[in-house]
């Protein structure tokens, strides 16, 4: 009788630690020191893009504000500056793409309108810009960047 509770016991043991094994390994890293880094969220990584395209460090901004858009990819502040940054850095293709985002995003909101026409008309694509800009500008007239663009 002992034997049989005895292996019970361990086997639910067993099937416990094979289910929780992720979470497991991370306690008993942290445990001794050598745990993962906690991923900052992404209003943190944004402030840091922020800071460092205010310092003039648009590569790392782009590269900041990319890894918030991969956690909020849907948050139009987010997309719109780093469409900015990506332009600064001249990657147009993806301030493009980030123009799209945004636009799927809140098709309302004009910032992702200016993003896109503006990375087109760099990109060398100006014919295609103009209707993006219209269609910005009717969405937000007063929008100085949609202007700009």
């Amino acid at each position: 009788m002992f034997v049989v509770a005895f292996i019970l016991a361990l086997t639910g043991f067993l099937f416990f630690v094979d289910a929780q094994f992720p979470r497991l390994q991370v306690m008993a890293l942290r445990m001794v020191g050598q745990g993962p880094a906690p991923t900052p969220f992404a209003s943190t990584l944004a402030e840091q893009g922020y800071t460092a395209f205010l310092n003039g460090n648009v590569q790392e901004a782009a590269q900041l504000f990319g890894q918030a858009v991969a956690q909020q990819p849907t948050n139009i502040d987010y997309l719109y500056e780093y469409g900015r940054a990506l332009i600064e850095n001249s990657q147009y293709v993806e301030a493009i793409a980030a123009g799209d985002a945004a636009i799927n995003a809140n098709p309302r909101d004009p910032r992702g309108y200016a993003i896109k026409a503006r990375a087109l008309d760099l990109n060398e694509e100006s014919e295609a810009a103009i209707p993006v800009g219209q269609q910005g500008l009717q969405v937000g007239a007063n929008f100085a960047p949609l202007h700009a663009a």
